[in-house]
């Protein structure tokens, strides 16, 4: 009697002590989710899901399913041990897909009946629910929940067999810049500098941040500077110029310090400044509003400037009359968009 009495204590502690576990604890205790435990340790993000601020629902691959991802310079970034400095937010955002922050947990009766687009701790980016399977979709992946409702004190757990990848997952800095309304400009002058391969490229140690100026931020340049840096004669300064506003390493805004110096790609290696009260940067006494941070891409990020940044004693010479039918032409170098023809003609 006394041992019966001993096993149904020592059951129903055992039952309390899983009934107050934390997501994270959930996945630390499944022998299912041994890659999946060691990506959010190496992402930085274990705090983040044993939080008790919200409730959270974790859409969590097994290990069959990131055995199943394809082999290739993505998974390459994404398992590395430990993760590359450049590909870590990346991991971070792949890891946040597949997380729902809310004031209720879903569990799997909480399932919409029609599909339903719900947002991510992935900024941005929204995953498709429905209650019947399969009941999550990412783009063209379809994931079905093998095992559901693995409560904790901070959330639920459902185990599914398909890793989902965000949008960050399927573009690089110059994609980024190449899908966007608002940057036809800055694409053109990528183009006429012949930089779009440079930053197209996408090998498990590449990462680049850009500070993209948008096609407004262009036309606030003097019309006969950039008419200037379109002349053939002057690519290598057009080229110069476009590498002051990109730096040779993934730094998202989160990992800056207020006041830090930040050096760019460009030819005398040039800094300016980061300030974190107001998210500008400060070059050559003048400023430039980040105006959206953070859009990760599988070769590093790009954050929005609405200013061109001009390194200090920055000069376009005047292209000679001789050399200018060597200038090139807007349409030759990609400047079919209207902005930037109206900017130039």
């Amino acid at each position: 009697m006394h041992t019966r009495f001993l096993l149904v204590a020592l059951a129903c502690a055992i039952a309390n002590t899983q009934a107050n576990t934390n997501v994270m604890e959930v996945v630390d205790n499944s022998d299912d989710h041994t890659t999946l435990e060691a990506l959010i340790k190496r992402a930085g993000l274990v705090t983040a899901l044993e939080t008790t601020t919200t409730k959270l629902t974790l859409f969590a691959p097994t290990d069959t399913a990131f055995t199943a991802v394809p082999t290739g310079d993505l998974k390459t970034k994404l398992t590395a041990d430990p993760i590359d400095a450049n590909h870590k937010a990346l991991l971070q955002d792949v890891l946040k897909f597949h997380v729902i922050s809310a004031d209720t947990a879903t569990l799997a009766a909480d399932l919409p009946a029609t599909a339903t687009a719900v947002e991510t701790l992935s900024t941005g980016h929204k995953l498709i629910l429905k209650d019947v399977a399969p009941q999550i979709k990412a783009g063209t992946v379809e994931a079905t929940v093998s095992t559901s409702d693995i409560t904790a004190d901070n959330g639920v757990v459902h185990y599914i067999d398909k890793v989902l990848f965000p949008p960050s997952c399927s573009r690089t800095v110059v994609g980024i810049a190449t899908e966007s309304a608002v940057h036809t400009t800055l694409v053109a002058l990528l183009t006429a500098a012949d930089l779009v391969t440079t930053l197209s490229i996408d090998t498990p140690k590449t990462g680049y941040t850009v500070f993209a100026p948008t096609d407004a931020a262009f036309a606030k340049l003097n019309k006969a500077t950039l008419e200037c840096l379109v002349k053939s004669e002057n690519k290598p300064l057009l080229a110069n110029l476009l590498k002051y506003h990109v730096v040779g390493s993934t730094v998202v805004v989160g990992d800056l310090t207020d006041k830090q110096e930040i050096t760019s790609l460009d030819t005398d290696a040039t800094k300016y400044t980061f300030s974190s009260s107001d998210t500008t940067l400060t070059f050559d006494g003048k400023a430039s509003n980040i105006t959206t941070t953070d859009l990760l891409a599988t070769n590093g990020v790009v954050h929005i400037v609405d200013t061109v940044l001009i390194p200090k004693g920055f000069v376009c010479p005047a292209a000679s009359s001789a050399s200018s039918s060597a200038s090139y032409s807007l349409a030759s170098v990609a400047f079919a968009a209207s902005a930037a023809v109206a900017m130039f003609s």
